[in-house]
């Protein structure tokens, strides 16, 4: 093979690639992107809010980010938008408890204890989602995260039988935010992948 034919090939298999990432990341963005709210007070009412976990600093407290969507879901309860916030996160062990972090951030805040549901297996998006829709029988949710994380959440929604829009928490300006936003693109096509070709969990809600 001579080696402008390689080139050729070289440069064909690339535009494969790309064409096979972009088309669903586009796909579910521009489906899903207007379903995303800015202000706690224009947001619909709905039963619950469903708050997705970000992480926690080395002193166990939520992190900047984290914070900002605890505090966005306390924005909601308080205008009564909704009547529930379910906390989702990972608890992957003694030390590292982001629902825990998250719920008392919210009681801090005014929202009650019993007002607020813990998922400690919340261990991704699709996980949070998923367990929502299945084991905390959500039907009706505002999600809420930071604007870059919304399509794809509310694309998982969508899949599993959640009524769903989300309310944009915080900014779109972290430390890290270049590398948070390459990584969620990736995971946006990965995401139209698992619904429409994996079909993961998919036959356990439609059931519902």
């Amino acid at each position: 093979m001579g080696s402008s034919m390689f080139r050729k090939l070289i440069i064909a298999s690339t535009l494969i690639v790309v064409m096979l990432i972009a088309a669903p990341l586009a796909w579910v963005f521009s489906r899903h992107s207007g379903l995303v709210y800015e202000d706690p007070v224009a947001v619909p009412p709905a039963p619950i809010a469903i708050v997705f976990g970000a992480g926690l600093r080395p002193d166990g407290q939520p992190s900047s980010m984290l914070s900002d969507r605890v505090d966005a879901a306390v924005a909601l309860y308080r205008s009564g938008k909704v009547g529930r916030l379910l906390m989702s996160g990972d608890n992957r062990s003694s030390d590292y408890d982001e629902v825990t972090a998250m719920k008392q951030r919210a009681i801090a805040r005014g929202v009650p204890a019993a007002k607020i549901d813990v998922d400690q297996a919340g261990l991704s998006t699709f996980d949070s989602v998923f367990r929502a829709r299945v084991v905390f029988k959500v039907t009706e949710a505002i999600l809420v995260s930071q604007g870059y994380h919304l399509p794809r959440a509310l694309y998982f929604a969508q899949a599993f039988g959640i009524k769903a829009i989300g309310l944009k928490a915080g900014s779109d300006h972290y430390p890290g935010q270049t590398f948070y936003s390459l990584r969620e693109a990736a995971s946006l096509s990965i995401a139209w992948y698992e619904v429409n070709l994996l079909r993961h969990g998919l036959n356990r809600t439609q059931d519902r």
